[in-house]
Formats: C-alpha cells, sequence, structure tokens
C-alpha cells in the first residue's frame, strides 16, 4: 500500500502549514508549546531528525571539512581582492574560520535534512518565503549563532536554497517575509544579550583606562584566559607587567549590505564547487558572510587604529577570545603577520575527546594550544592543565543538596539535528527523577544551563508542569557556589562541569544514553574507568540506582580507594590539576 502524501512543514510560521491535508514536520522547532492545541489535532507526523547515526555523523563531518579545505583559499583570494589586501590564509581563518566553518554545516545540514525528507515520505509540497527579500547576513558571528536557531532565518535559507537547487515534481507555494515576525523572534534572545551589569561595567571601564597608563609597546596581551582571576593577577606580575582588564568593545557595524558586490562574488565562489550541494554553500558564503568581514571590515580596522593596544606584544594568550570577539581576532591576526606569536588554552570539554570536534580553528591557527593534560596530533598541542577550576571551600560533608545539572535546547549549527534530541532528554530527566528514593529526590536542586536561550521561559514551564514543586536555579547563580554548596553534582550530558568537578575532587555522578560512541578511541579506556567504578552511566534508572545506594553517606563512597584511582587516572589525562597556575603557565607561554 503507497504511503500517504504529505505537506511539509519546514518552520513555525502558521503562514507556511497547511490544515486541510496530512502534514509532516520537518522538526521540533516548528511546534511551539503554546499552540498544541491547534496542531495536535492535526494529520501530522514528525519527520525523524537528520543525521543521528554515528556513521552518519562521520562521513558528513569528513564531507564537511573536505569542501571548507577546497573553498577556502578561494574565499581569502576573492576576500584580499575586494579589500585591496594580501593577507595570508592563517590571518583570514583567525579572523572568520570559525564562522565559515559553521555556514559549511549549517548550510549542509539544511540541504541534507531536505533532501532526506523529500526521499523518505512521499511529499506532495512545500510554502517557503519568497527569496528576492531573504537578506541572510548579519552584523558579526555571534548574531549568525543566534539565528542558526531562528525560525525565520533558516526559512529564508531555505528559500535561497531552494531557488538555487528547485526540487522537481514538487508543488512550492511562496509567501512573503515577515519581517516583523522575524524582529519578535530573534528579540526574545538578543534581549538578554543587553542585560550586562552597568555598575561593574563603569568599574570595568575605569580600571581599563588606568591600567593602559603603565601599558608598554612589548607587553604581552592576555584576554579571556580562564584562569581564576586573581591567578590571572598573578601572571601579569610574574610577567613583570601591570594587570590589564582589555576593553574589546562590541562594534557597532552601521554599513549597509553591498549587494552588487555579494552578488558577484557568490557568483564567483559557485565556480569552485564540484557538487550541487558544494555548489550551494560556495555560492551562499558571500550571502551569510558577516558584514564586519566584508562591508565593515575598513571600519574594523580603523577602530583598532585607535585602540591603546602594544605595538610588539611578547605574545598573546587566550582561552575564549578567538570565536566571537571580532576585534580581538582582526587584531590578533595582525600581529601574527608580523610574526608574534599567538597562544591558545583549551577552554572546555570535548578537546581531545570527542569524535566530531577534532582539530578546531583555533587548534590549527595557534602557535600552541594548551591543552588540559592530553596530547594530540598536531605540533601545536602541550599538555598543561585544567585553567578554569578555583580554589574551593568544603566547609561541611553534611550538605544534602543533590545539584542536578542541565544542558540546553542546542542552536542548529552542526551537520546532524541535535535539538531533535531534547525531547527525549527531558523525559530522561523525569525517568531520572520519578526513580530516584524520597530522600534523595527531596535534595535535588535543577540547574538549568545560563546559556543565551529563548525558550528558557518554556524550560521553566515545562519543568513546573512535570513538578511544581521542584527546586529550578534558573542558570544566575555562579556554578561553583552551587558546587561547593551540594553533597552530590549529578551531570546529565558529557560537559565541562564533568571535567571541573572531578578535578576538584567533588562527588560526581554522570548519565547520558549515547554510550560512548561520540568518542575518540584513545580516550575511550578512560572514560570506562568512570564506568566501572559508577560514577558514569549510560541510563536514567542506573544512575538513580546508583544515588539511591550511596545516599546514606556519599562521601564514603567518593573516598573509596578505586572511586579515587579511577578518578584521578582520568584527570590526569583530561583535567590535570595545577596547584601553582601562574607560575606553571608562564613558564608555557615564554618558551
Amino acid at each position: 500500500m503507497p504511503s500517504i502524501g504529505r505537506y511539509l512543514i519546514t518552520s513555525c510560521d502558521e503562514r507556511t502549514w497547511k490544515t486541510d491535508r496530512p502534514v509532516i514536520f520537518i522538526g521540533d522547532w516548528c511546534l511551539t508549546e503554546n499552540r498544541n492545541d491547534f496542531w495536535g489535532n492535526l494529520d501530522a507526523k514528525i519527520a525523524e531528525p537528520y543525521g543521528l547515526r554515528s556513521c552518519t555523523k562521520d562521513f558528513d563531518i569528513s564531507q564537511c571539512r573536505e569542501i571548507e579545505k577546497q573553498l577556502f583559499p578561494t574565499l581569502c583570494k576573492f576576500l584580499n581582492e575586494y579589500h585591496g589586501t594580501k593577507y595570508s590564509t592563517r590571518f583570514w581563518k583567525i579572523v572568520l574560520g570559525h564562522w565559515f566553518r559553521r555556514h559549511i554545516e549549517i548550510v549542509y545540514n539544511r540541504i541534507a535534512s531536505l533532501q532526506k525528507c523529500i526521499a523518505s515520505y512521499q511529499i506532495n509540497g512545500l510554502t517557503i518565503y519568497s527569496s528576492s527579500n531573504a537578506i541572510l547576513a548579519h552584523a558579526d558571528s555571534n548574531s549568525f549563532i543566534i539565528d542558526s536557531a531562528n525560525n525565520s532565518w533558516n526559512k529564508m535559507l531555505e528559500a535561497r536554497i531552494l531557488s538555487l537547487s528547485p526540487i522537481m515534481n514538487l508543488d512550492i507555494e511562496v509567501v512573503p517575509f515577515d519581517t516583523i515576525a522575524y524582529n519578535e523572534d530573534r528579540s526574545k534572545i538578543v534581549a538578554s544579550l543587553e542585560t550586562e551589569n552597568h555598575p561593574y561595567r563603569k568599574i570595568r571601564k575605569t580600571f581599563t583606562k588606568l591600567s593602559n597608563l603603565f601599558l608598554r609597546e612589548n607587553d604581552a596581551v592576555i584576554v579571556s584566559s580562564y584562569l581564576p582571576r586573581i591567578d590571572e593577577i598573578k601572571l601579569y606580575l610574574r610577567l613583570f607587567q601591570f594587570p590589564q582588564i582589555w576593553e574589546w568593545e562590541h562594534i557597532r557595524i552601521t554599513e549597509s549590505i553591498d549587494q552588487q558586490s555579494r552578488t558577484m562574488l557568490c557568483t564567483k565562489m559557485e565556480n569552485f564547487g564540484e557538487t550541487e550541494t558544494r555548489k550551494i554553500i560556495s555560492h551562499l558564503a558571500f550571502e551569510t558572510m558577516p558584514i564586519c568581514y566584508l562591508e565593515g571590515f575598513k571600519s574594523m580596522l580603523q577602530k583598532i587604529e585607535s585602540m591603546r593596544l602594544p605595538k610588539n606584544p611578547k605574545f598573546i594568550f587566550t582561552s575564549n577570545g578567538f570565536d566571537t570577539n571580532e576585534l580581538f581576532k582582526i587584531w590578533t591576526a595582525l600581529q601574527t603577520e608580523g610574526g608574534r606569536k599567538y597562544i591558545v588554552g583549551q577552554h572546555g570539554n570535548m578537546y581531545g575527546t570527542d569524535r566530531w570536534f577534532q582539530n578546531t580553528i583555533e587548534e590549527e591557527t595557534s602557535d600552541k594550544f594548551l591543552t588540559w593534560g592530553w596530547k594530540g596530533n598536531l605540533l601545536q598541542h602541550t599538555p598543561a592543565f585544567i585553567f578554569k577550576i578555583p580554589t574551593h571551600s568544603r566547609k561541611s560533608q553534611r550538605k544534602k543538596q543533590i545539584l542536578l545539572v542541565q544542558r540546553f535546547d542546542m542552536v542548529r549549527d552542526r551537520t546532524w539535528d541535535e535539538s531533535g534530541t531534547f525531547k527525549e532528554y527531558f523525559r530522561e530527566q523525569n525517568r531520572f527523577l520519578e526513580t530516584l528514593a524520597p530522600q534523595p529526590r527531596d535534595n535535588v536542586l535543577l540547574r538549568l544551563h545560563p546559556a543565551i536561550n529563548s525558550s528558557m521561559h518554556n524550560e521553566v514551564k515545562k519543568w513546573r508542569d512535570y513538578d511544581s514543586l521542584i527546586s529550578i536555579e534558573i542558570g544566575s547563580r555562579p556554578i561553583y557556589d552551587l558546587f561547593n554548596e551540594s553533597a552530590l553534582i549529578v551531570h546529565t550530558y558529557d560537559s565541562t562541569g564533568l571535567l571541573e568537578t572531578l578535578s576538584m575532587n567533588l562527588p560526581t555522578i554522570a548519565f547520558w544514553s549515547h554510550g560512548l560512541e561520540h568518542l575518540v578511541e584513545v580516550a575511550i579506556p578512560y572514560y570506562e574507568l568512570l564506568v566501572d567504578v559508577g560514577i558514569l552511566h549510560f541510563s536514567a534508572s542506573s544512575a538513580s540506582k546508583k544515588i539511591n545506594l550511596i545516599s546514606p553517606d556519599i562521601h564514603e563512597w567518593w573516598a573509596q580507594s578505586d572511586v579515587q584511582e579511577a578518578r584521578m587516572k582520568f584527570c590526569n589525562q583530561f583535567a590535570r590539576t595545577q596547584s601553582q597556575k601562574s607560575k606553571k603557565i608562564k613558564s608555557f607561554l615564554i618558551t
């Protein structure tokens, strides 16, 4: 019996829906919870999330890296021609390599998702936005990341993809792009970017002006080191420098999009794609490219010229300024063109462990990459120690709080549909709580992820609907304070927090459902050590069963010799500790 024909829905914009026929939603992001009563009554299915199998991820990531390797030199060539410059490939990779890698993976995912859905289901129609008014460029790369989860922006991207590769025998309707809806959709996230503590910001600016009086032309520049502030100050003093707080202001991009030049560049780039997918990714590169790299690049250079910065720094060191800090990246790239040393520190998990997060842009472009203990396959890899953790105080072992640390619904910037797994993740959290014994269950504090996320208010509501009495911390309090107040920290995904609490020797349980499939082969034995002693689990019920068993005396369990031995072996590889951070890191930076 032939499958039923369905109308494809790819957005939560209900103007693109059909309610008089069977439909299929391409993903969960099309469905808003406040409209459950409406879409729940439709003859509707949700397509399987794209690309979640390990073999598919392996293939897609390898394809994207090949596309990047093929296209990036050409991109650099056209950028130099546009700006009248002769910057190296490394220069441009430092400046926009992270954006370009995301661009490739995002467009690749959208193409593959459409292709899979059309191939797997009997699709008889689709409504898209008019591509004539689709503007995909943003002011900077941070806005690009935010919009990767924006329904309206993705709908515009979809329209451009289909205009470049029309799908035959498919009834496509067109509706005008709703600018108002787009702005409202984005404002939910952007508003949270503007909640900065203004009095603290004024103090920072005052200190910056004062410290600039002592700045020398060959002083090292240290930006977002991830060292505790006291250790960063000690590092400055060991370098015989006055401590600095660098103010890399968010420059306001006022330049308009040069549509004529972008169209010409898009056409040029498209000629370098060998397959249909590569042609689309190539063509769209200059459509999605942030303004700060094209029309606004000159003003960025002028802003850097006006800033008080060392002319010949002995080195540049950062652990988190290499991705979206536009001014810092451009200044750093200029300095590397002059031969100055650029050093990057690891700033979280996944480095050295995650098989789909290998040889990142920051690892490839730095002169030295300081890891938290592991040694990889690049010459830049230098085993160091975990920078972030502060000196902590465990005033009492008689704590009762169990901290349940949550992840957030991911932005859609990988080759696979990570957000498609979030509903199952939430159900797994429910199962964990349901199988906890009453005594540990009553002591649970749920800690939501502090990442900027437009649906955060929905997360609170979902949890309140599940259990109106559950204690919730929305991510506003410092995580280290919560660690210190807890008898046990429970991590629900492979996170930076897991490395931190293990290195801090705090009682820790972790669980996730996908096993060790995401790890590189050399990392698996170290994670298996955690499995063997009951720290790491692959189901909610297994983790809760362990907590029920140890809850009468968590400290006694944690102090067991086999638990401590496994923890120390793991940390020596992926979360090594160092008592004299500033002294040790200085030796890495100046040699």
